[in-house]
């Protein structure tokens, strides 16, 4: 068998094994959209990962920061779902970036049923993951890995593991990038009797840059994620910044079961030519 033959072998058995039928997961929290700006964009960020939440997506976009990065996020979801988000990444000259991440998502108390379906009170649930990334760059090429920490509760029932993430990243010339990561590998997580596996997903993703007028640019974002428990899905993101005032984004995703998967986002900056800035977005 040629090289070629074998790598094309190689190419459609990862597709096949990864495109199957969707299975239940655990840790479902783990695919719940991470960041503002990520968000916005559709969640096609594996091929952009510019910013501190290239943890969440790609960790070897970390390799390409220049400057430590601390964000802090808090989304309150339908149903009296919240989540609480942090981010840090330290680059340094020789030893390349460093990144801290923790993500929390917690149920308002429901109603809750014995096995004779009887009221059993109130319960509550709450699932956090907490971890830590390493990334470096060899000219144009950045890896990046990552582990955390996984605790889930639901009730008086909790489960607690490991989820490891890969990623790299291809600086094409100046204005294009290609990326591709996998998150979430690791055992199935059991909770009283039953295991289920972790919601592994591998993603493939571009993005192109496009210099405008003055400060102004267009970034556009493409990718496609294959997930062991959700059919494969594309998605895609639109940012235009005036880079010293502004920008304006929009997306979409086809992972959403409910809703349309269309995002729009913004940002501004509150200290001109400094770093803080504020987003909205809004997802339908």
């Amino acid at each position: 068998m040629s090289c070629d033959t074998a790598a094309v072998a190689a190419v459609l058995l990862f597709i096949t094994l990864v495109a199957r039928a969707a299975s239940p997961t655990s840790a479902d929290f783990l695919g719940v959209g991470v960041g503002p700006r990520p968000v916005a964009l559709g969640e096609a960020y594996v091929g952009l990962a510019d910013d501190g939440y290239a943890a969440a997506y790609n960790p070897a976009g970390l390799a390409g920061l220049r400057r430590q990065e601390a964000s802090f996020a808090y989304n309150r979801h339908l149903q009296g779902v919240a989540q609480q988000e942090l981010h840090y990444a330290l680059p340094t000259a020789d030893l390349g970036t460093f990144g801290l991440a923790a993500t929390s998502l917690q149920v308002s108390p429901f109603a809750g049923y014995d096995a004779n379906d009887q009221p059993a009170g109130k319960v509550s649930a709450q699932d956090l993951a907490v971890g830590a990334q390493y990334a470096l760059s060899r000219g144009p090429l950045m890896l990046g890995v990552g582990g955390k920490f996984l605790d889930l509760r639901l009730a008086d029932a909790k489960a607690s593991g490991t989820a490891w993430d890969g990623g790299v990243l291809y600086q094409l010339g100046t204005a294009v990038r290609l990326g591709m990561s996998v998150a979430n590998l690791g055992q199935s997580l059991k909770f009283d009797r039953e295991a289920f596996p972790l919601p592994r997903v591998f993603r493939f993703g571009v993005s192109g840059r496009l210099d405008m007028i003055g400060k102004s640019y267009l970034i556009l974002t493409a990718q496609a994620s294959l997930p062991n428990d959700h059919t494969p899905y594309p998605a895609a993101g639109l940012e235009f910044c005036r880079e010293d005032l502004f920008a304006l984004r929009a997306g979409y995703t086809g992972r959403l079961d409910i809703g349309q998967g269309w995002s729009v986002g913004g940002s501004f900056k509150l200290i001109h030519n400094g770093e803080i800035g504020r987003y909205e977005n809004i997802r339908f």
